[in-house]
């Protein structure tokens, strides 16, 4: 009989149990007023410029979550804003990684760009400009893998 021996270390043991398995943690959906709540205490920290004590707030709002669950869904996810220099890196990007490797291409404009949202999207819309002169006809797959 094959039997596979996995090595934990008490530490990482620890860490599952109280991350996902301790009873006593509240690993629910979050509901609409608890995340109001939450909202509204890192509002108040956010006002005052003043870095956000996790465990504090797991504390205040008594919810039996984790401060790291607190600050998963405490903190705004972010997100990619084109500018000038934006727009630069992701030419540099093309042309280093050619525009049949998304994942590439997004890694080197931005960390927070994303190869399956309005980036790709973006990408197919105004690289057209680029390669207009191509005919669709010329059985060219490298110019618009996605959208042709």
């Amino acid at each position: 009989m094959f039997m596979m021996r996995l090595k934990r270390t008490p530490t990482e043991c620890r860490i599952t149990w109280i991350g996902g398995r301790y009873p006593r943690i509240n690993h629910a959906e979050w509901s609409t007023s608890e995340a109001s709540k939450l909202n509204a205490v890192v509002s108040e920290d956010m006002k005052v410029k003043k870095p956000i004590d996790w465990a504090k707030v797991a504390e205040t709002l008594a919810t039996s979550r984790t401060s790291i669950d607190y600050m998963k869904h405490g903190l705004p996810p972010h997100r990619h804003s084109w500018t000038p220099e934006a727009d630069q890196k992701l030419i540099k990007a093309v042309n280093i990684c050619r525009i049949d490797n998304w994942q590439l291409v997004t890694r080197n404009v931005s960390e927070y760009a994303n190869p399956t949202g309005i980036l790709k999207e973006a990408l197919n819309t105004n690289l057209g400009f680029f390669y207009s002169t191509v005919p669709k006809d010329a059985g060219c797959t490298q110019v618009f893998p996605f959208s042709q």
